[in-house]
């Protein structure tokens, strides 16, 4: 069972983009979704702010320093786990590298992928949610996507400007 099992839970997640265009993406070592790669992050601690949340997870994960480029939206993604429900509710961030040297962590490896791979190999939304949030930067690009997700694949349930 999910240690998330019927829960809300608060994260932070977010990447950086090289000049190749490829994200810096982790290897999943934990459910849900073992095995597939997704952008670093994790939960939001009490009382810290969402910004703060992912500049501490990214360089626990990654070894980098990293400071926000741009905040990208929010994702309210709802996952079926044996029974029940995972919902997380994650704060989406475009990150720069101030500092630091990669390293991989007990979280995963750790891989620069473009947006082909990580549709093939990552977590089923993740490749939506980078094409949505993460590269497209214009007036009109959605900043709340509303998500259900299983291992196969995702639905849209809502995207909002």
């Amino acid at each position: 069972m999910s240690r998330y099992f019927n829960q809300l839970i608060p994260s932070s997640i977010g990447t950086v983009v090289d000049e190749a265009g490829r994200c810096l993406m982790i290897q999943r070592t934990k459910e849900p979704y073992i095995g597939k790669w997704a952008m670093p992050g994790g939960k939001i601690e009490l009382g810290e702010h969402p910004e703060a949340a992912i500049v501490r997870e990214f360089e626990e994960e990654t070894g980098l320093v990293t400071c926000v480029d741009r905040f990208a939206g929010v994702v309210s993604e709802v996952v079926p786990v044996q029974g029940g429900l995972s919902h997380f509710l994650m704060y989406v961030f475009r990150l720069n590298i101030v500092g630091g040297e990669l390293r991989e962590s007990e979280e995963g490896p750790l891989r620069w992928m473009a947006q082909g791979e990580i549709r093939d190999e990552g977590i089923p939304s993740d490749a939506f949610i980078t094409s949505q949030l993460i590269f497209c930067d214009t007036p009109d690009a959605p900043r709340l996507l509303s998500l259900t997700s299983t291992n196969e694949g995702y639905q849209v349930d809502g995207l909002y400007r």
